[in-house]
């Protein structure tokens, strides 16, 4: 019988080249679009992945690039972001050039979402277990937390309720994936994203 590592693996080749062809003319035209907002298609950042090792992640850019002050810091109050990268960030459409990188075996389509690696000092215990698992487009945090700017603008202090609160709900909800590596569960996520994501979209373009 085929293992569930295999399994994942050609299911992650599969649905993700299907969703490059689907979606490639949409990226083109974003691409088009942040480059003639930004000048600048690509958002390119450093993150932890699989136990530890550390790998590039892609995103279409939302935000206009930080000056050399900000260039370190997480703009938690997204005084950088433009009209057009809110819009994708809301539809989690400045994530698609990860599909390439699904594709390419550095992420999967379902697994905990890789973080910068300052944050890997917080929940360490439970930072250490999801490591064992491939980063990821979704997991069961992502759609718990698929509103996490709206979640942060009620907040003071924004950095300090994401590392304290936030990040600890992710890693636990992350961890479930550990307990419940199947190829059905994987699927059950990604129509659970699907269909909250097309939920949501209306009230995208109402605000």
């Amino acid at each position: 019988m085929v293992s569930f590592r295999y399994q994942k693996r050609i299911f992650d080749i599969l649905f993700s080249a299907f969703l490059i062809v689907c979606a490639l003319p949409i990226m083109l035209v974003i691409a088009t679009i942040v480059f003639i907002d930004l000048r600048s298609v690509f958002f390119v950042q450093e993150r932890v992945g699989q136990h530890g090792e550390l790998f590039n992640i892609w995103k279409f850019r939302t935000m206009r690039k930080a000056s050399r002050a900000e260039e370190h810091e997480v703009d938690y109050h997204n005084k950088r972001t433009t009209q057009v990268g809110a819009f994708l960030r809301k539809t989690k459409l400045d994530e698609l050039p990860q599909l390439f990188q699904v594709l390419w075996g550095v992420m999967s389509i379902v697994g905990p979402r890789p973080e910068l690696a300052s944050y890997v000092k917080y929940h360490k215990s439970l930072r250490d277990r999801v490591l064992i698992l491939k980063p990821g487009l979704i997991d069961f945090a992502t759609l718990s937390h698929m509103n996490e700017d709206d979640l942060l603008a009620g907040q003071i202090d924004r950095e300090n309720y994401y590392c304290t609160v936030i990040l600890r709900n992710k890693l636990r909800l992350s961890k479930v994936l550990l307990s419940n590596q199947k190829l059905t569960t994987d699927l059950h996520i990604v129509l659970l994203f699907l269909r909250k994501t097309f939920t949501q979209i209306p009230s995208v373009f109402s605000r």
